[in-house]
């Protein structure tokens, strides 16, 4: 059965820009770009008619395949760092991140 990991970003008004990965960890960034498309995992972004959230749902074959991905991406060594970075530019620009999945659990909240 699919399964969707969702990154739902809501920014406070049109003039704050949602941070990206690539703007501190650019490197990284492309690294983990590539194993999303060789693990067959597909994004798509949706924007809110009034701008302010942000919706990227990823889809995979089944949870098992998105685990094997989220493994594979643990083992990199600016893994940690990026996401600590992407959190704190979050936090920074007051840009709220919640990430969920299809089973209905709430992974991360900030």
């Amino acid at each position: 059965m699919a399964y969707t990991r969702t990154v739902t970003l809501t920014r406070p008004n049109t003039g704050v820009e949602i941070p990206k990965v690539s703007d501190s960890h650019p490197d990284h960034d492309v690294v983990v770009r590539n194993k999303y498309d060789a693990a067959g995992i597909t994004k798509t972004y949706t924007w809110s008619g009034d701008e302010l959230t942000l919706v990227v749902a990823a889809e995979s074959t089944d949870k098992a395949a998105f685990q094997a991905l989220v493994d594979d991406l643990n083992t990199l060594p600016d893994e940690a760092a990026a996401n600590t970075a992407y959190k704190s530019a979050c936090e920074a620009a007051n840009v709220t991140c919640v990430i969920s999945d299809s089973d209905g659990d709430t992974l991360a909240s900030f």
